[in-house]
């Protein structure tokens, strides 16, 4: 029996949506099928080097999850912070797709952003900002705005500072609804407190076209 050490290895026979290079395409509600004919659980595959009219919805690495735009992508944080990272050796646990790994910035050193780098210009309507779910992380109020550049250089905000607040009782998850018009290839969370800690503090930053 012919065995494969990935998905990616499988030979797909659902036809799939094609799309731009590392993205997510939804396909016909037939499951796709394995050549020793075992059902693949999800609908959807990553097309390596297509283009199409489909809709993107982002690389991602986690079986089962559709993705934002900002997962898998170049993420760095600002000179003042520490990149702390907790939970697993990762460089970028804010687009890992593990909620339970978190950044946190340099303690007293206010103000501390991410920049997420999507590798071209996107409509992005929305960031989804997350802290770990567990009932350990108390609600919290973090003061933010988001901040968009095209070229990584000259920057403008997006959306003012703003209090918003985390809560384990709804998933420790924030939604920012940026402005209608909005296409930057960089985005950046620019928090200026923390009520629940001296830090700024993410476990995932999520960038969605809807």
């Amino acid at each position: 029996m012919r065995t494969f050490r990935s998905v990616r290895d499988m030979p797909v026979l659902a036809t799939a949506v094609a799309l731009a290079a590392g993205t997510l395409v939804a396909l016909a509600p037939t499951p796709a099928q394995a050549a020793a004919g075992a059902a693949l659980p999800f609908t959807s595959v990553e097309a390596e080097s297509a283009s199409g009219t489909g809709t993107r919805i982002g690389p991602e690495y986690t079986q089962g999850t559709l993705a934002s735009e900002a997962s898998g992508r170049q993420v760095c944080a600002s000179p003042r912070a520490a990149r702390r990272i907790h939970g697993a050796p990762r460089p970028t646990p804010w687009v890992d797709g593990d909620p339970n790994t978190y950044w946190e910035s340099a303690n007293h050193a206010f103000p501390q952003s991410l920049t997420v780098d999507l590798g071209a210009r996107e409509a992005v309507r929305r960031l989804v900002l997350k802290l770990p779910p567990q009932a350990a992380w108390q609600a919290r109020t973090q003061t933010l705005s988001v901040q968009g550049s095209t070229d990584g250089s000259a920057w403008s905000t997006v959306v003012p500072a703003t209090d918003h607040r985390f809560d384990p009782a709804s998933g420790n998850t924030v939604t920012v609804p940026l402005p209608a018009g909005t296409n930057l290839r960089h985005l950046r969370p620019h928090v200026t407190a923390n009520t629940g800690w001296s830090a700024a503090q993410f476990s995932e930053v999520e960038a969605y076209l809807s």
